[in-house]
C-alpha cells in the first residue's frame, strides 16, 4: 500500500529523492545529481501530459453519445479504445519505471549511509531503467500510430455517413414522389465527429512530444554509460532485442510525418 500511494505523489515530492538530492550536495557530486533530477523531470512530465491525453481520451467517450446512428458510434467508439488500450498500456509503463527508479533510490540511500560517496553513484546506469525507459517509448509510438489511423478512419467515417445519409434522404423522396436533391459535400469543421477527430489530433500531438522526450532521455542515458563499456553493450543489447520484438511481431510502420485533421 505505501508502494502504491508513492506512486501517487510526483518524484520531486518524495522525501527520497530530496534526501538523496542533499547527500549528493553534501559529497559534491553535482553531475550525479544533474543525472537524477533529468529523470525526476522526465518521469514528471511525461506522467502530467499523459494523464492530459487519458483525460482528453475520456471526453471523447462522452461525447459518443451524441452520434444517433448505432452503427457509426460503435465505429467510433472501437477507434476511440484502440488509442486509449495503448495509453493505458504506456502509462502503467511509466508507474514500472517509476518504481523501479524509487527502488533504486531506495537502495542508493541505505547504501550510501553506510558505504559512501561510491554507493550514491550510478543510478541512471542501472541496465534495466534504460530498458524500461525504451518501453515507454515503444508503446507511445503504438499509441501515436493508432491515433493517426484513428483520425482518417473518423474522416472516412464522417463522409460515409454524410454521403449516406443524403442518398437515405433522397430515396424517401423518391418513394413520396418529391424532387431529389442535390448530393452536396461534407463541412469537414462540423459535427460530433469531427470535435473527437480534433481532440484525438490534439492528444497525437501531446504523445508525439512525449516520445520525442523519452528519445532524448534515451541518448543522454546512452551518454552516461560510455564510461562503463560493459554497462553500455548490456543495455544497447537489450533495447535492440525489444527493437527486433517490435518489428517481427506488431509490424507498426513509422509516422513519418504530422498531418492536418483530415477533411
Amino acid at each position: 500500500m505505501e508502494k502504491e500511494n508513492a506512486l501517487k505523489v510526483p518524484l520531486k515530492e518524495q522525501e527520497n529523492l530530496k534526501e538523496l538530492f542533499l547527500l549528493l550536495e553534501q559529497n559534491g557530486m553535482e553531475q550525479e545529481k544533474k543525472q537524477d533530477v533529468q529523470m525526476v523531470d522526465y518521469i514528471d512530465g511525461i506522467e502530467t501530459k499523459m494523464e492530459e491525453v487519458l483525460s482528453q481520451l475520456t471526453e471523447m467517450r462522452e461525447q459518443l453519445s451524441g452520434i444517433e446512428n448505432k452503427g457509426v458510434r460503435a465505429n467510433v467508439e472501437k477507434i476511440v479504445e484502440a488509442v486509449s488500450g495503448r495509453m493505458d498500456d504506456a502509462k502503467q509503463a511509466l508507474e514500472n519505471l517509476k518504481q523501479a527508479f524509487l527502488g533504486k533510490v531506495e537502495q542508493a540511500l541505505q547504501a550510501g549511509k553506510s558505504k559512501g560517496r561510491k554507493a550514491l553513484s550510478g543510478i541512471i546506469q542501472a541496465s534495466h531503467l534504460p530498458r524500461m525507459t525504451f518501453r515507454v517509448q515503444r508503446l507511445l509510438r503504438m499509441a501515436i500510430v493508432k491515433a493517426d489511423q484513428g483520425i482518417e478512419k473518423l474522416g472516412n467515417i464522417a463522409d460515409e455517413f454524410h454521403a449516406a445519409k443524403q442518398h437515405m434522404g433522397n430515396a424517401r423522396r423518391a418513394l413520396t414522389g418529391k424532387k431529389i436533391k442535390q448530393i452536396s459535400s461534407r463541412d469537414p469543421e462540423k459535427g460530433v465527429i469531427f470535435e473527437i477527430q480534433k481532440q484525438m489530433f490534439q492528444g497525437l500531438m501531446f504523445m508525439e512530444q512525449m516520445e520525442r522526450r523519452t528519445e532524448n532521455l534515451l541518448k543522454k542515458m546512452d551518454l552516461l554509460t560510455a564510461r562503463d563499456e560493459k554497462a553500455r553493450t548490456s543495455v544497447r543489447e537489450s533495447i535492440q532485442e525489444l527493437k527486433s520484438d517490435q518489428q517481427t511481431s506488431s509490424g507498426i510502420p513509422q509516422r513519418q510525418k504530422n498531418e492536418p485533421v483530415r477533411g
